[in-house]
């Protein structure tokens, strides 16, 4: 979308900002066009240009790359996410506790820069597992994630289990050669396929619903279904929310991370709030049927158009509101894995356009200018992207409709 859009306007273009960067985070947030406010108060994890997930420092924005083709994926936003699983790296400490007779090589694998234990087991009751004691998980749904390569086995499990209830939630990894696949049972919430993280190793996840947190939970690995045979896995993660997010790495104790928040909070002199032109490129974690996830947001006494995945149903869409009311556009079809929007705004009303369809227009306009906005979040507080943030450009006039139409395609 740069093609249409002059640099001297509002363009940054967050996929190409990740290209440059490579593997320095130290200096990313320079990188950052000049009018972005980044904060995040505590460390997190993304994909470097080489396809290892390394630590970046509180503050610094997270400029990600896809592990599996080492593209740039842009930049990450995500919500504060608590991992609940101790030692997530390590089944050779507490609270891991040995079911039946399973052997492990610690740190066989380390590609990908988390560390995965090779673990032997014979048959479903012999692995490692965890409890939770009493109040340790939140109500609700968690969404358990974990880092694995094939070994010698050809189906593996791993189950949630919650006192008084048995199992709630088992996910079955399958091998058909080197690709795995899953089967989701007991209640398990599907996320998707397994994601390739380099030529050997994958990301899985599933999601539990329901979750009492006042009841004692456990989760349950079990390396093989049958005779000896063994996996590699780490870097577990259990987080309450309904998308799976970055991978938090935990020793003795539950660790936190913070939301990544960016903001634009000068809005002189290139803001023009009688007419302009938003557009975006993102894409989210967020699976249909979730919270709603912000691609752009404003504040103040009434909202520009906020650019929109609306989960509940998978479409795109634009909400804008004069004060007293809500006016909302809505995309056709169902989004894909990355969206791109676009939407222009003048006295006559509001245009609206996603993934190159046709124009949608609505007679309405601000009573008021904005004060500031908010990218990839609803005021720095809520409905968070939990994905990535590509694109982000800004016209100070209202672009004609086949612009309007390119820019979205």
């Amino acid at each position: 979308m740069s093609t249409f859009l002059p640099r001297k306007q509002l363009n940054p273009d967050f996929a190409r900002m990740a290209l440059l960067s490579g593997d320095d985070y130290s200096t990313e947030l320079s990188k950052l066009d000049s009018l972005i406010n980044f904060s995040r108060a505590s460390a997190g994890t993304r994909f470097n240009a080489s396809g290892v997930l390394e630590s970046v420092a509180s503050g610094q924005p997270r400029f990600d790359f896809d592990p599996a083709t080492l593209l740039p994926r842009g930049l990450l936003i995500e919500e504060q996410r608590t991992n609940y699983f101790l030692q997530s790296q390590n089944f050779g400490a507490s609270p891991w506790v040995a079911q039946g007779s399973p052997s492990r090589t610690a740190g066989a694998d380390t590609s990908i820069g988390v560390p995965l234990d090779l673990v032997t087991g014979a048959g479903y009751g012999d692995g490692y597992y965890q409890l939770f004691p009493s109040s340790t998980l939140p109500n609700g749904t968690v969404i358990i994630s974990f880092f694995f390569r094939k070994g010698t086995t050809a189906q593996s499990k791993i189950e949630f289990y919650q006192n008084g209830l048995g199992d709630i939630g088992v996910l079955t990894i399958t091998w058909n050669g080197n690709v795995p696949s899953f089967t989701y049972s007991a209640g398990a919430m599907n996320l998707g396929a397994p994601v390739q993280i380099n030529a050997n190793v994958w990301r899985g996840s599933f999601g539990v619903p329901s979750v009492v947190g006042s009841a004692t939970n456990g989760i349950y690995t079990y390396p093989s279904n049958g005779a000896s045979a063994n996996i590699y896995w780490g870097g577990f993660q259990v987080e309450a929310g309904v998308s799976v997010t970055s991978y938090i790495s935990t020793t003795t104790a539950t660790v936190t991370r913070a939301a990544d928040v960016a903001s634009i909070t000068s809005l002189a002199p290139w803001f023009n709030a009688a007419s302009g032109t938003w557009a975006a490129e993102a894409d989210t974690a967020n699976p249909i049927g979730s919270a709603r996830a912000f691609i752009l947001s404003s504040n103040g006494a009434t909202m520009l158009p906020g650019l929109e995945w609306d989960s509940d149903s998978g479409y795109a869409r634009v909400e804008w509101y004069d004060g007293t009311h809500d006016f909302i556009l809505y995309s056709a079809g169902v989004w894909s894995t990355t969206r791109k929007i676009a939407t222009s705004y003048a006295a006559a009303g509001i245009s609206f356009s996603a993934l190159g369809e046709a124009i949608q227009t609505h007679a309405n306009t601000m009573t008021a200018a904005p004060t500031s906005f908010y990218l990839g979040c609803y005021n720095g507080s809520s409905l968070f992207l939990n994905g990535h943030l590509k694109r982000l450009a800004y016209l100070p006039w209202q672009v004609s409709s086949g612009l309007l139409r390119a820019l979205s395609t």
